[in-house]
Parts: structure tokens; sequence; C-alpha cells
């Protein structure tokens, strides 16, 4: 059963993010962030439940949330570049207007995030290099498998592989 969009406080996730919003919440495949004990993997999940935050926006150690390695780390980064994700807008939102305003505005747009700016083409850019990355690492693990004198299929003591590049 399809959940429709409402405004929760309860449903701000510990990072910023506006569960109440998601579409795996929506479509019953996820409990939201709180309730997700599955997301033991989460740092920042962690480290609020550690703290008894509700989110970063009550943490004391850190007035600004990308100053913390656990909040601001390479695949938030990632992760918030790909899909236009802005937490840290999130967090400082909460800090202004308190959790209820946050949540009825995010229920309002229907959003689970503020959504950053970022021109198509740096976006497709972006995405492309980041395809060409994960072939040219695809390529390299080919060429490592196929080197001479490697375990396995294509090593020199493989009797069945030939070096057509000799020829």
């Amino acid at each position: 059963m399809k959940k429709e969009i409402v405004s929760d406080k309860g449903m701000v996730a510990f990072c910023g993010l506006y569960c109440g919003a998601c579409r795996s919440y929506l479509k019953g495949k996820c409990p939201g962030c709180a309730k997700n004990e599955k997301a033991s993997w989460c740092s920042v999940r962690s480290c609020c439940l550690q703290h008894q935050y509700q989110s970063c926006a009550d943490c004391k150690e850190f007035s600004n949330a990308m100053d913390c390695s656990k909040y601001n780390n390479f695949m938030s980064k990632l992760m918030g570049f790909i899909f236009r994700s802005d937490r840290n807008a999130c967090i400082e939102m909460i800090k202004r207007v308190g959790y209820d305003a946050f949540a009825s505005e995010m229920a309002a747009r229907k959003q689970q995030t503020d959504q950053k700016i970022v021109p198509e083409s740096t976006l497709q850019n972006t995405i492309g290099l980041f395809f060409l990355y994960q072939k040219n690492i695809h390529r390299e693990m080919i060429a490592v498998a196929s080197c001479p004198g490697t375990a396995g299929k294509g090593s020199a003591t493989d009797n069945r592989h030939t070096d057509r590049r000799a020829e």
C-alpha cells in the first residue's frame, strides 16, 4: 500500500533528509531512517543515536555539519552530487525553523531534500566521468587477470591462452 506524503517531524532523517517524501518509504520498502535498524552502516545515524540527537542539527561538537568527517565524506559528496541533494541546506533549515516547520515545508514541496542547482552539462560530464572511471577499472582488472605469471585464466601457466598481441 502506497503511503501519502504528510508532515511528520519523526520522518526527518539524522542527516537532514526528509524520509517522509522518499520513494522507498512511500512504497513501504523502508521504515525511514530513525526506525531502520538495518542501516547500522550509516556513521551519521550511529553518531546521532549515540549522542541522542534527532539529527545533525542538534550537534554540539560541530556548528557546521560540513566540518564533520562522518557527515561530509566521499560517498555523501558523490551521492549528493548525483542526486543534487543538499543535506547541509536541510540541516541549516532545521536549525533556523525547527523540525515541525522543516517537515511541513518538505511535505508541501514533496521533496526529501533541498535540491542543488547544477547545470545539466556539468551533471552529464560528471556522470560520464564516473562511468568512464568504472569502465577503466574493469579494463585494468581484465589486464591484470590476463598478465603472464598471474594465477588463473589467461596466465602463463594456462595452456589454453595464446597471446594474440604478438601476431
